[in-house]
């Protein structure tokens, strides 16, 4: 992991992240960065964005071993911004949906880098098509 210089006013924490959809054949990933004061909830719903999945099924998110959620034995909750969790060394999280399908993407930190007033979310690249809903 790459030590960044202070942030100065207005400038933020971006997290290059590759989400890899593992369950599915052919390869199927997504590249996109996320700002660090971007939500659990906000994460969710740009990978169901990304994968073209409609919110429909149930799904779980687990960080280091933790959950994320709104349950009393959730480490975090789902609008606690994600820069806490990322902010760590050896960052792997796992996004579980459609549990009858058990669709899983394994997010992973590429790089973080330091941008003025970047956007939420940006979509950097992509390989493969999603499996639909059923």
């Amino acid at each position: 992991m790459t030590l960044l210089p202070r942030q100065q006013k207005g400038v933020m924490k971006v997290y290059r992240l590759h989400l890899q959809l593992c369950t599915h054949q052919p390869d199927t990933w997504r590249i996109v960065e996320v700002r660090e004061d971007a939500t659990w909830q906000q994460l969710h719903e740009q990978i169901q964005q990304l994968f073209g999945w409609e919110d429909q099924h149930p799904w779980a998110l687990g960080v280091e071993e933790e959950s994320v959620g709104e349950g009393p034995f959730d480490r975090y909750p789902l609008y606690s911004q994600i820069g806490e969790a990322l902010s760590k060394q050896r960052f792997e999280a796992c996004y579980q949906y459609d549990f009858p399908e058990y669709w899983e993407v394994w997010i992973r930190i590429q790089h973080i880098t330091l941008v003025n007033t970047p956007p939420l979310f940006l979509l950097i690249d992509s390989l493969g098509e999603s499996p639909g809903e059923k």
